[in-house]
């Protein structure tokens, strides 16, 4: 291993592990996720929220996705250029949670989907109502999604994937503005192994924190290659 990667990689994964790295962190943790930075990218990825903390606007660039809420629904829009190219609409149920959502590609496909839940709120079933071959199914263990199986008319695959004991996730859909889209993994994702036929390939995922032990980065190695860092800054304690 280059010997610069090697002192990064060492240098991560024992900010992870070794509280020294970090200030003490107060009892409410970070907040909601502000922006976040993509390396090689030159535009940062900014979030917006409305007063009850729900996400509201996304913009990258000159992509712009919006969220509009109602009582029963969530319109979710997707546009590049000023011009929408999708539009979600989900249903919500009495806990607020999206059971289903319609997909609708701007002058063109629609598609229905159902959503269930576990008890704990954690996604384990996305169907397509019209076709029983494209679907995904979810494995939770120990409050983290531990394995997706994903069948199309195109293709089938697997996720599995492990986590950091002792690790708040600081990047699902509670910091991120999204609880209706359900519980989050309960702890930051430590490697993902995708799954197809008789081939597979594994991701690792290492995270530098803040002071309010929410995820300041986190890197993506393919092998001993680093292929992405993000950079996250929240809105609390500004």
């Amino acid at each position: 291993m280059h010997r610069t990667l090697l002192y990064l990689t060492l240098t991560v994964i024992s900010c992870i592990t070794i509280s020294a790295c970090r200030k003490a962190a107060p009892v409410d943790g970070p907040g909601l996720v502000k922006t976040m930075a993509i390396d090689g990218n030159s535009c940062v990825v900014n979030y917006l929220y409305d007063d009850q903390g729900r996400v509201t606007t996304i913009t990258q660039c000159d992509t712009v996705e919006q969220y509009t809420y109602a009582d029963d629904t969530i319109t979710y829009t997707h546009a590049v250029g000023g011009s929408v190219g999708y539009t979600l609409v989900y249903h919500l149920d009495a806990e607020g949670r999206a059971t289903a959502y319609r997909s609708t590609v701007t002058g063109g496909l629609q598609t229905d989907y159902t959503i269930t839940y576990d008890a704990d709120g954690h996604r384990i079933a996305l169907a397509d109502i019209a076709h029983a071959d494209n679907y995904t199914t979810y494995t939770i263990s120990g409050g983290n999604n531990v394995y997706d199986t994903v069948a199309s008319p195109s293709g089938s695959y697997a996720i599995r994937r492990t986590f950091y004991a002792g690790t708040s996730n600081t990047l699902g859909y509670d910091n991120l503005g999204k609880k209706f889209l359900g519980s989050s993994s309960a702890n930051l994702k430590k490697t993902e192994t995708y799954i197809a036929g008789g081939t597979s390939y594994t991701v690792r995922y290492l995270y530098t924190l803040d002071y309010l032990n929410g995820v300041a980065t986190r890197t993506t190695l393919t092998g001993d290659s680093v292929t992405e860092t993000r950079e996250y800054e929240y809105y609390s304690g500004d």
